[in-house]
């Protein structure tokens, strides 16, 4: 019941997904039956992250840029910081709802350098209004309506440009 109610509450946000139904809330409402410590599960998925990590996030944060609508907005972690902190490659959801939370964008973009100028992951959300699947499509990845990526290969500069311009399109 822990692990599949932990599962729940990360794939749903916390339950504020629009793909959340209530067949969910109704498993779930089963798994609250084993006496879980929601609170807990909540406080170790959410609220334990390691103070360098939080600084990491600081300068994540400082990378925040936004196109000229405002509509797309992106984010960008170096290979240096990742390999300073580990723990940011697994932190893609929180980091990207920095841009995503923005009034007015409608995608959201994270650039992380695996491979200095060679490989970059892109990690894209959609509030609503643009298929993100379809953009990471066009660049051999996918996923769903609301989360996709990819991984490209080249310079960093020139992926983030690409990406951006073909956001911009699905966006305007």
């Amino acid at each position: 019941a822990l692990l599949l109610y932990t599962g729940i509450l990360a794939d749903t946000g916390s339950f504020k997904y629009s793909t959340t139904s209530s067949w969910t809330h109704l498993v779930t409402s089963e798994l609250l039956k084993h006496s879980l410590d929601v609170y807990g599960i909540y406080r170790r998925l959410y609220e334990s992250m390691p103070f360098e990590t939080m600084k990491a996030f600081g300068k994540i944060i400082s990378t925040l840029k936004t196109n000229a609508s405002g509509k797309v907005a992106w984010l960008e972690i170096r290979n240096h910081l990742i390999r300073k902190n580990p723990t940011l490659a697994e932190q893609t959801d929180e980091i990207i709802r920095f841009a995503r939370s923005i009034k007015g964008v409608e995608v959201a973009l994270l650039f992380k350098e695996i491979r200095p100028n060679r490989e970059i992951r892109v990690n894209m959300r959609s509030r609503d209004r643009v298929d993100v699947n379809k953009l990471a499509k066009i660049f051999g990845g996918g996923g769903h309506v609301m989360a996709s990526g990819c991984t490209l290969r080249g310079r960093f500069q020139d992926v983030v440009a690409k990406v951006v311009a073909e956001a911009e399109k699905r966006a305007a």
